[in-house]
């Protein structure tokens, strides 16, 4: 009886594994034969926006030796409106923070939005939320963080099927096709 159990066990076990096997080559199509997609890949570190002051003596001599500086910076990163359009119709409007507790690290940028194949007009913008009149770090420049504006608008045509990525090269918006 124990040697029965085992034979039947044994066939399905083998059903069971041949069924998933089986199940691994179907191909099931996640979208239609007509669609394609725009994606929006990139990361970009925000700039950093500080306020800074002067300390007087007097503020200078209530610290204790080793926190003595004598200019005091506060700030925070910037934001940015990240605004697609496609063929003149809003398809997102939304603000990116950057990652982080502090929101002081790299914006992750990573999108995709279907759109219908043939010639599109795609309008994306990527602009810093605060006023460009406020105070920046100097050295944002130069540890490579991201323009204040950046905007692609241009004509493509995506095939159907294919996928039109935007990402940011050398400090511009580019868009590449398969």
């Amino acid at each position: 009886m124990i040697w029965l159990r085992r034979v039947v066990l044994l066939v399905l076990g083998g059903l069971a594994a041949w069924g998933l096997a089986a199940s691994s080559a179907v191909d099931l199509p996640w979208h239609g034969a007509n669609a394609a997609a725009l994606r929006l890949s990139w990361v970009a570190r925000p700039e950093r926006i500080e306020t800074c002051r002067d300390l007087t003596r007097e503020e200078l001599d209530e610290r204790p030796a080793h926190m003595r500086q004598a200019r005091e910076c506060v700030g925070a990163s910037a934001t940015y409106r990240l605004s697609i359009a496609v063929d003149g119709q809003p398809a997102v409007e939304r603000v990116l923070r950057g990652a982080g507790l502090r929101n002081d690290r790299a914006i992750f940028v990573l999108d995709e939005h279907p759109v219908a194949p043939g010639a599109r007009r795609v309008a994306i913008r990527f602009t810093r939320v605060e006023p460009f009149e406020a105070p920046m770090d100097s050295t944002d420049v130069r540890r490579g963080a991201v323009p204040r504006d950046l905007a692609l608008d241009t004509v493509v045509t995506i095939p159907s099927t294919a996928v039109a990525l935007v990402s940011l090269v050398d400090g511009r918006l580019a868009l590449k096709l398969p």
